[in-house]
């Protein structure tokens, strides 16, 4: 996985930029964060809606009430709690490391969206797929580098 290369120092330059980053993910937002955070990237331009663990003296007792999965991933709910952060946002940058990601962004909204899949199983098998949904497909030889070039970062 190459593509993490670099990702450091695109999250630090839209920070600097002042560019917000959404972070819509099925996964597990507690970890999301301590990722970033124990990578020194956990800055107030981001925003993660995912899944969040409860805890009450060390130990899980529930799950955030609304469930993030790829099914009901998109950017309605983004808008709804974000909305005023991207209001004034000419273009789009979606990353997606599933097809489905790309449901992610409303279709009127794909003119001004420039869409990254990353692709790291069954390369051979998926690459056709991935390459007709997104604009820019990551596997394993690619990095963030290549794409803050393809950005002009």
């Amino acid at each position: 996985m190459n593509y993490v290369i670099g990702a450091k120092d695109f999250f630090i330059k839209l920070y600097n930029e002042k560019v917000p980053i959404l972070i819509l993910s099925a996964g597990v937002g507690n970890v999301i964060i301590e990722i970033l955070k124990y990578n020194n990237i956990f800055f107030d331009n981001i925003y993660i809606d995912s899944n969040f663990l409860e805890f009450l003296d060390g130990q899980i007792v529930g799950i955030s009430s609304n469930i993030t999965h790829t099914m009901n991933k998109n950017s309605d709910n983004l808008l709804k709690r974000y909305g005023n952060k991207i209001k004034d946002r000419e273009n789009i940058l979606l990353f997606g490391d599933v097809l489905s990601d790309i449901k992610m962004i409303k279709e009127e909204d794909l003119s001004r969206t420039l869409t990254v899949g990353f692709l790291d199983v069954k390369i051979n098998e998926n690459l056709r797929y991935y390459n007709d949904t997104f604009d820019i497909v990551c596997t394993e030889d690619t990095s963030f580098n290549e794409i803050m070039k393809f950005l002009k970062l």
